[in-house]
């Protein structure tokens, strides 16, 4: 993929990718490619747990988990706000910090694969 910045987005509730990027075009980032626009069917909140090892999950108060494809929006941010982290960016922003991508790739499928099909 050759573009300086790609748009990540849950599929949610649109019935298909197509429609999902036409909503997104239409109403939030305008006239993009759709070369730049991935669909997730999945939650993408699950990817950030995913990148964590035990030891990260340890350090930062999270529950470990060995697969990260059923965790939602709402039970990502209740793990989060569990952990005592406030506010919530503070706590994302660490994770990303200890964020591994081989880790991510086994515990979460839509995760391993956009690591296949955009990073490799």
């Amino acid at each position: 993929m050759k573009a300086n910045f790609i748009c990540l987005a849950d599929i949610n509730d649109s019935p298909c990718v197509t429609a999902k990027k036409q909503t997104l075009q239409q109403h939030k980032i305008g006239n993009v490619g759709d070369d730049r626009i991935i669909v997730l069917k999945k939650e993408i909140e699950s990817w950030y747990l995913a990148g964590l090892g035990d030891t990260c999950c340890g350090k930062l108060g999270i529950p470990s988990c060995d697969a990260t494809d059923s965790i939602d929006k709402e039970q990502f941010e209740t793990l989060i706000s569990r952990s005592g982290h406030t506010p919530k960016m503070n706590c994302m922003s660490e994770i990303l910090k200890n964020f591994d991508m081989m880790t991510a790739t086994q515990k979460n499928q839509s995760f391993n694969y956009f690591h296949r099909k955009y990073l490799q």
